[in-house]
């Protein structure tokens, strides 16, 4: 900012001067013979008066003036007026990784639990299962009938590119159960999928979520015993609709595989299908006695037709419904299917 330097006016000097320079001027004051008349000193006095004033009247404004211009210029001059560069206000650059939601997010979303397959579940190559995972809405939108379940990166074990995340309206605060059906890929070993969650908008947000299996090689049919979970342990590995989207009034063909990944067997156990999950009445209803360890059961039965046409909802599995196995999870009995009926 440029400083203005402060003015000084001495009237003591000024004053005098400018009289001087007034009397020596004047020689109409003066009358024959050189010496003033009265009337003549009545007029110099009168102009000396005037004088006076005059100079203290344009002094006063002069340093008025010079006073004001500092503030005048102070109020009027901008950073690029007088070379200044304005700095821009930095902003973050670094994208949301993990939960919480980052302030004033309207879409995240949070991993709470594997529902089904839990990290390095055994598969044999080529075998069909179902991974959820339970997710809660970290954001401030509710996730809709727009949103998607989108794949990210990894092994897709031939699951869908993306598939409808939710047939409901998910709010702040809630969770979904996110299910996708996959296939154990051929080759041996250990393979992780990543997915994620897809707004109206193609904007794909949140935490990254994954499904981890091992498949077995020729001769393993077992998972180690050391890496094996405590007691019997259910999960639905297999579940889809013959066909795959129903006509209202047809029969339906309802297909369940049921594992039981855990190290003892489950003796006597119930497993139910729901062809909506907002209705309280099952379609269809098995009882299963004495799965052992790594073993599965495929189960099978008709149902009579859906009563009316649905753009989109979801049917659920559940296995033991009744928890009459003592299970080392109780929280992976579970797999949704998104369909519509024509």
């Amino acid at each position: 900012m440029k400083i203005f330097p402060k003015v000084r006016i001495s009237l003591r000097k000024t004053i005098p001067a400018m009289l001087m320079a007034f009397v020596l001027s004047g020689c109409g004051l003066f009358g024959k013979g050189g010496e003033p008349t009265l009337s003549s000193l009545n007029q110099i006095e009168t102009q000396a008066a005037l004088t006076v004033e005059a100079v203290r009247t344009q002094n006063a404004a002069q340093v008025t003036q010079a006073l004001d211009l500092p503030t005048m210029m102070m109020t009027a001059t901008s950073p690029a007026m007088i070379g200044e560069t304005a700095t821009p206000t930095p902003t973050s650059s670094v994208a949301p990784s993990s939960t919480p939601a980052p302030q004033s997010s309207c879409d995240w979303a949070g991993f709470v639990e594997d529902v089904t397959v839990p990290d390095g579940t055994p598969f044999a190559p080529g075998a069909t299962f179902t991974k959820t995972w339970r997710l809660i809405n970290q954001g401030s939108c509710s996730w809709t009938s727009e949103y998607d379940l989108v794949f990210d990166s990894g092994n897709r074990m031939e699951g869908p590119v993306s598939q409808q995340l939710t047939t409901k309206t998910i709010g702040p605060g809630e969770t979904l159960d996110v299910s996708v059906k996959l296939t154990a890929p051929a080759t041996p070993g250990s393979h992780t999928g990543y997915w994620a969650l897809r707004n109206a908008n193609d904007v794909v947000f949140g935490a990254v979520f994954y499904v981890e299996i091992k498949v077995l090689g020729a001769g393993t049919g077992t998972v180690p015993a050391e890496t094996q979970p405590a007691g019997a342990d259910l999960i639905i590995t297999d579940f889809e609709l013959i066909p795959a989207s129903p006509t209202k009034g047809m029969e339906v063909e309802v297909k369940v595989r049921v594992f039981n990944q855990g190290d003892t067997s489950a003796d006597l156990f119930i497993v139910r299908w729901w062809p909506d999950d907002t209705i309280g009445v099952p379609g269809c209803s098995w009882t299963v006695n004495d799965l052992e360890p790594q073993h599965g059961a495929t189960l099978s039965c008709i149902y009579s037709g859906y009563p009316a046409a649905a753009a989109s909802l979801e049917t659920v599995v559940v296995a033991d419904v009744t928890e009459m196995v003592a299970e080392s999870n109780e929280n992976n009995n579970r797999a949704y299917l998104t369909i519509t009926v024509n």
